[in-house]
């Protein structure tokens, strides 16, 4: 997470304040949940910019406010620990998910679903 522009991006682990996600206990009926970050104090929820735009997958952290485009579920793990990486869907649509590009940028994106290691992702 970039402090100045908001942008989620992987980066290397160095436990930084920027680097701290939890689900919180708010839970929906459909199993979504939504991820917020603490960083100094303040807490943001991760955000699909554009839901209405599928081709636009950028995330950002962003005022919670509970939208479907801010509700997110683990599928095919628990997403606990790397054995139970998983896949994170996005509510708006979860025929998208949360995606690491391998071009040698460190920019995460909402893409279709396709299972790779690239979109495995866990707490631990």
């Amino acid at each position: 997470f970039d402090f100045g522009n908001g942008v989620v991006n992987m980066h290397f682990t160095h436990g930084g304040p920027n680097q701290q996600f939890y689900f919180d206990s708010e839970t929906t009926m459909s199993g979504f949940s939504k991820i917020k970050v603490k960083s100094e104090g303040s807490e943001q929820c991760l955000d699909w910019s554009n839901p209405s735009n599928p081709s636009d997958g950028k995330l950002y952290l962003w005022s919670c406010h509970g939208g479907d485009n801010q509700l997110w579920r683990f599928t095919g793990g628990s997403g606990l620990g790397a054995d139970g990486a998983a896949s994170l869907k996005v509510k708006s649509n979860p025929n998208l998910c949360l995606d690491y590009k391998l071009d040698g940028s460190s920019e995460l994106y909402l893409h279709p679903c396709h299972g790779g290691p690239n979109q495995l992702f866990y707490f631990g």
